[in-house]
């Protein structure tokens, strides 16, 4: 009886850790594209500023 506790105890908390990761990973997007060089720049040539700020 008890070790079916236990099991039971292991499977919620395993289920309840597979919500927490899947809602973290949801709000959470981790790497966010960032604009390194603009149409105008590369048309110029200025590029230097872009670069130094990335």
């Amino acid at each position: 009886m008890a070790k079916n506790k236990v099991a039971e105890t292991i499977c919620w908390l395993a289920i309840l850790a597979l919500l927490i990761l899947s809602i973290v990973n949801v709000v959470y997007k981790g790497t966010k594209q960032t604009l390194l060089f603009t149409r105008d720049e590369l048309k110029s040539g200025e590029v230097s500023k872009s670069w130094e700020f990335f």
